[in-house]
């Protein structure tokens, strides 16, 4: 096994445990930043976010002047972006800590690009306490610090621990992009030892520590928070299925971005997937139609209505990702346009077809065909299996992946090289299209139907996330399947993970971009480097 990882990782293993680069100093450093980063910034985030609460106009203490200047501070730094902050702040750090690059200076970007976002989660946790209770405080004679701290914080404890665990989770994302500072880390090791030198193991393992480090984090505050262990087989098996429709997406759009682009309407591409799956695979007459017209596919088979439903699945899907393969192959249209056209045109085509109206469920007896459960174990993660090792063919095997990896790479250097740019393109758009159809139809066989228009929405911000995470690049001709298969189930289990908790949907957003802004941040670095 060790030699097998020392083949396999050998930049990984150069850098040792030990010593200035190694991995123990590295993941010391990131603990470090965390944690101080944590205290400064969630003391700060408290007194802001109670002070906004206390002073605001119907607070136990108004002040409209402290309620702006409060508002405003915290308003101000939740706009900087943080890569940003790390250079304005500089001079700041300098006179505090006496230096701008190391873990000690990191700690003051890294507390002012927290305490904004977690005090926003303090005053709305503090808002959501009863106000009855604080009217009963107060006729009881209580003092504002009584109310404070018996009544506010004491009541919201529950929802105070959860958007504590985003913002803790947001921080270890924002130490990795400190490293950009010199701020060391698993940031650092990654832009310094990993992408700067080409060595992508190095890159892959920082990210994957991070992520370890994250899960940390979530199972030490999960049985606090829920009284549920998270780590579970029932919890892991729940991930990878959810992950298995999402793997497809995912497979397809990584081959765009090797080729300098991208998907926006992958989403959409799964909404469609979606009504259409549902509406031939429901068992009996459907309760809406498509342009008026109401469908009835029970006279088939269970087995070739689910056949037919792919079958339809992959071609529409396949013939929308044509035409926006088309305008990038033929015009050099940037594929931000054209899928992005595709996106508002298939949402309207099928939202003005079928009214907007969800479909019901199919007929159960397909998902126990296709997707049984054996002995507990879905096998529906099979074929998400299946297309992994697919792809991986695909791309290292045959002589269309090699000419993807070239076209992506330099374009015009594979055109000289007799390479048809064009068909490479188009080819690369309808791989796309084809995992697409698969991954709604396999959604709509794990969901048992429920087909709308609306399915899907974020799932292309998902695959295009997971296929960066996982060392995709935007750059072209970089990228390999482990890291694909490794961003999706990045993704699926913290998005899992948060839902247990709790946690917003709306934040779990803020935090997925706050991933995707350091991933893409990396490769940028790169970017730069080599030029």
């Amino acid at each position: 096994m060790i030699s097998w990882f020392e083949k396999v990782c050998p930049n990984v293993v150069q850098l040792g445990w030990g010593g200035d680069a190694g991995w123990g100093t590295s993941i010391f450093q990131t603990l470090f930043m965390t944690f101080w980063a944590t205290i400064f910034g969630g003391i700060l985030g408290i007194i802001f976010g109670v002070l906004l609460v206390v002073t605001k106009e119907d607070g136990i203490r108004p002040n409209k002047f402290w309620y702006n200047v409060c508002d405003k501070i915290v308003s101000i730094f939740r706009a900087i972006p943080f890569v940003i902050l790390l250079a304005f702040v500089a001079p700041v750090t300098q006179k505090i800590v006496g230096t701008q690059i190391g873990m000690k200076a990191a700690l003051v970007p890294l507390t002012l690009g927290v305490f904004p976002f977690y005090a926003r989660q303090v005053q709305v946790a503090l808002e959501s306490v009863d106000t009855g209770k604080v009217e009963a405080a107060q006729s009881l004679g209580a003092t504002v610090s009584d109310i404070i701290f018996d009544v506010y914080l004491r009541e919201s404890r529950s929802e105070l621990i959860r958007v504590s665990t985003v913002t803790i989770i947001s921080l270890i994302g924002l130490t990795a992009m400190a490293g950009a500072i010199g701020a060391g880390g698993l940031g650092n090791t990654a832009i310094s030892y990993g992408y700067n030198r080409f060595n992508n193991d190095v890159t892959l393992v920082a990210t994957v520590l991070v992520i370890i480090l994250i899960f940390i984090a979530l199972c030490a505050i999960t049985p606090v928070v829920k009284n549920t262990q998270l780590l579970t087989y029932t919890n892991i098996l729940n991930i990878l299925q959810q992950a298995s429709p999402r793997m497809f997406l995912a497979l397809g759009v990584a081959g765009l971005i090797l080729l300098t682009g991208t998907d926006l309407s992958v989403g959409r591409m799964v909404g469609m997937g979606m009504v259409a799956s549902t509406i031939i695979m429901h068992n009996g007459i459907n309760t809406g139609g498509v342009f008026g017209h109401i469908f009835d596919f029970s006279n088939m088979a269970p087995a070739g209505r689910a056949v037919f439903a792919l079958v339809v699945c992959i071609i529409l899907t396949t013939c929308f990702a044509m035409i926006a393969g088309f305008f990038m192959a033929k015009f050099k249209m940037h594929p931000f346009i054209s899928t992005m056209a595709n996106m508002l045109i298939i949402f309207g085509l099928v939202t003005y077809a079928t009214k907007g109206v969800s479909f019901g469920a199919i007929d159960p007896a397909i998902p126990n065909i296709f997707i049984p459960q054996l002995g507990g174990f879905p096998t529906i993660i099979l074929w998400a299996v299946v297309a992994i090792a697919v792809v991986w063919f695909i791309w290292n095997k045959t002589t269309f992946g090699k000419n993807l990896f070239a076209v992506g790479g330099n374009p015009e250097a594979a055109s000289v090289s007799g390479i048809s740019v064009f068909k490479v393109t188009m080819g690369a758009f309808i791989l796309a299209g084809i995992l697409y159809g698969f991954g709604s139809w396999l959604e709509c066989n794990r969901m048992v139907g429920s087909g709308s228009a609306a399915y899907g929405q974020g799932w292309d911000m998902d695959a295009i996330a997971a296929c960066v995470v996982g060392g995709v690049s935007f750059t072209g001709g970089i990228g390999k399947i482990s890291g694909v298969v490794t961003g999706v189930l990045i993704f699926t289990s913290l998005t899992y993970s948060l839902t247990i908790l709790g946690i917003d949907t709306n934040l779990q957003f803020i935090f997925e971009g706050i991933i995707i802004l350091a991933a893409v941040t990396l490769d940028c670095l790169k970017y730069v480097q080599k030029k």
